[in-house]
């Protein structure tokens, strides 16, 4: 029974690891998103402008 309860556990840290893992590479890309979609309305503003 304890081993049964400690492979479920390293199993669960495991899933958290990964999870975390993939979540901090999605926010890093949405944030170079997001900053790409900001400088580009940044220059069309300024081209509507002339």
């Amino acid at each position: 029974m304890d081993k049964e309860l400690l492979t479920y556990v390293l199993d669960q840290a495991v899933g958290v690891v990964i999870a975390v893992f993939l979540l901090t590479r999605i926010e890093r890309r949405l944030d170079v998103l997001i900053t790409s979609i900001e400088k580009f309305m940044t220059k069309s503003d300024a081209k509507d402008r002339l």
